[in-house]
């Protein structure tokens, strides 16, 4: 079984490689990180997600279970990237077009078949996101007592493991 931090290093790392979706965000490839757990200093989600700030995308790992190849079985990784659209000042973009970004994107580097991030392996060891395909929604988290809130969207991927642990 693969880490899951080294997944969610490749996710942030294919994601900066897509300038359209940079741009979007700001044009600052810094804004796109990852969420590793450690205690006590980043153990929050909530807290982070509410630290969040506008025009970035946060890659966090949610958990692992199976999913069936064929005849087999092998671990797939289940990841929310969390996704706080830019201020329309800064020249805000919709959470459709960033969703569209996320599905349709092309990676620069080393993709001579200039595929998009939907058919792009993102980790050698696992088969890339079509194998099941990402979902996207829309996320809300209380943020007081009079009932105010923070609105994101979420887009949730898998990565299954191909078997084949030295990618």
């Amino acid at each position: 079984m693969l880490n899951p931090d080294a997944l969610i290093a490749a996710w942030v790392a294919k994601l900066r490689n897509i300038p359209q979706l940079v741009t979007a965000l700001g044009g600052d490839s810094a804004a796109i990180q990852g969420y590793f757990d450690q205690f006590p200093d980043q153990s929050n989600i909530r807290a982070a997600l509410l630290q969040q700030p506008p025009g970035s995308i946060l890659v966090v790992f949610m958990g692992t279970d199976k999913a069936r190849v064929g005849t087999a079985f092998q671990f797939r990784h289940k990841f929310s990237f969390q996704v706080r659209a830019p201020e329309v000042v800064a020249g805000g973009v919709s959470y459709g077009a960033l969703w569209s970004l996320f599905v349709n994107g092309v990676p620069i580097t080393d993709n001579p078949g200039n595929l998009s991030l939907l058919h792009y392996p993102i980790h050698g060891a696992c088969m890339p996101m079509d194998f099941q395909l990402p979902q996207a929604q829309r996320s809300s988290i209380l943020t007081d007592v009079n009932g105010g809130t923070l609105d994101l969207f979420e887009i949730q991927a898998s990565l299954v493991e191909t078997g084949d642990n030295t990618g």
